[in-house]
């Protein structure tokens, strides 16, 4: 049956491609873009948890002179931070009938492989927007996020030239040894 879409021009002409897909998902994702720059992405390769070992604190240091006492009581400095594994999928299916018809010289790209990219991009939009979630969302089973994470102090500090800022300090740290 004749298609009375297909004209002149559209029948004997084929269209400008340029053999790729633009990608307008995957560019929106500051954090993780800058996760990736600075390498700070790590993959775990199995365990029944996540257990990162963390130094938080800082040891005693004193100033002396000649046979001052220095206190050499040991200080708590690490500690670990448990986390449960979360999971996530997003599914890629393509009909036997689309493969077939997306091969050959026909094929301008491969469906599957774009499918799957398509995937990766998906992954990564939605991880992206947990990371600033709470890790209530799918019913407590996506990631603890910065809302989590960061305590919201409910206020936001003005900005003090840097000078200021040393003025402050230095009348906060006067005003405690006088009390």
């Amino acid at each position: 049956m004749a298609n009375q879409n297909y004209n002149d021009i559209f029948s004997i002409t084929l269209e400008s491609r340029t053999g790729k897909l633009a990608d307008n998902i995957s560019k929106k994702n500051a954090l993780i873009s800058r996760l990736k720059d600075k390498n700070k992405i790590r993959t775990v390769s199995g365990g029944s948890k996540i257990l990162e070992e963390l130094e938080y604190g800082e040891g005693d240091m004193v100033w002396y002179s000649g046979y001052d006492t220095i206190d050499y009581t040991p200080k708590q400095l690490f500690t670990a931070a448990e986390y449960a594994m979360k999971l996530a999928a997003v599914p890629v299916a393509v009909s036997g009938e689309d493969l077939l018809k997306n091969s050959g010289k026909e094929q301008v790209m491969e469906l599957f492989e774009k499918r799957i990219q398509n995937a990766e991009k998906t992954m990564t939009n939605q991880l992206a927007s947990a990371i600033y979630g709470d890790g209530t969302g799918s019913n407590g089973k996506a990631i603890g996020g910065l809302k989590l994470l960061v305590a919201d102090l409910g206020h936001c500090r003005k900005y003090q030239p840097r000078h200021n800022r040393q003025r402050v300090l230095a009348q906060s740290v006067f005003k405690q040894n006088r009390a």
